[in-house]
């Protein structure tokens, strides 16, 4: 296509990748490229993809693992993150760890609750029934 290069912006955990692709922007139209930002559809005030036709680059924002492809790019060497305190990042690292937890056993209980209920009505549905009246309205419609 007509971008050949494709970078993901790396944003270590706790950074706001909006802020970042929006800071990226700003200092490539202060240097005189035109940008095309394209904004996230759920969240229109965020940044998802940010191109620069005269030079084929698209970038995008992620984060790095150990199978991630492709070329990126070290937010960390580009923007000024020493604001991110080292003791807030892993406050900020617990939390997300704990909620995360939390979201997963609230997720198993609703489904042994569902599972509780399915039980007790499922021996009492006449399934067979069910798609006999579902063949006769069917039919009767058609």
């Amino acid at each position: 296509g007509c971008f050949e290069r494709r970078i993901t912006l790396d944003c270590p955990f706790g950074a706001r990748p909006a802020s970042l692709m929006r800071t990226l922007s700003r200092r490539a139209a202060a240097r005189g490229l035109d940008v095309v930002e394209l904004l996230d559809a759920l969240n229109p005030c965020c940044v998802f993809l940010l191109l620069i036709p005269a030079h084929g680059v698209a970038f995008l924002s992620g984060q790095r693992t150990a199978h991630s492809a492709g070329e990126w790019l070290d937010a960390q060497e580009v923007f000024d993150l020493s604001h991110v305190n080292e003791k807030e990042d892993s406050f900020d690292r617990n939390a997300f760890e704990l909620l995360t937890q939390r979201a997963v056993e609230q997720l198993t209980a609703a489904k042994a609750l569902h599972d509780d209920l399915e039980a007790i009505y499922v021996k009492h549905m006449d399934f067979l029934r069910w798609q006999d009246v579902l063949d006769h309205l069917v039919a009767a419609h058609l």
